[in-house]
């Protein structure tokens, strides 16, 4: 294999985890604890989650930098404030 198609093979695995990731949070939505402990069981690895989970946090801050006008750290910062102020109670 080429080094190109390394890295597109690597992309596409990370992709998957992505979209599971995300099909995960629905279940959780949507109270579906037995789909959402599925889809969790179904990465084969906990490396492969994080990059899953990393990808889709990436585009769900840049999604709603576009949509709020701020920038993405801007909203990073919300977030961090919201989970912190969550412990808090």
């Amino acid at each position: 294999m080429t080094d190109a198609t390394d890295r597109r093979t690597e992309l596409l695995r990370v992709v998957d985890a992505a979209q599971r990731s995300a099909g995960v949070l629905a279940a959780r939505e949507r109270g579906d604890r037995d789909g959402a402990g599925t889809l969790l069981a179904s990465f084969e690895d906990h490396e492969l989650l994080a990059s899953g989970s990393l990808l889709l946090a990436e585009l769900a801050v840049h999604q709603s930098a576009a949509a709020t006008g701020r920038t993405p750290q801007e909203c990073l910062h919300e977030l961090c404030l919201d989970m912190e102020g969550a412990l808090r109670g």
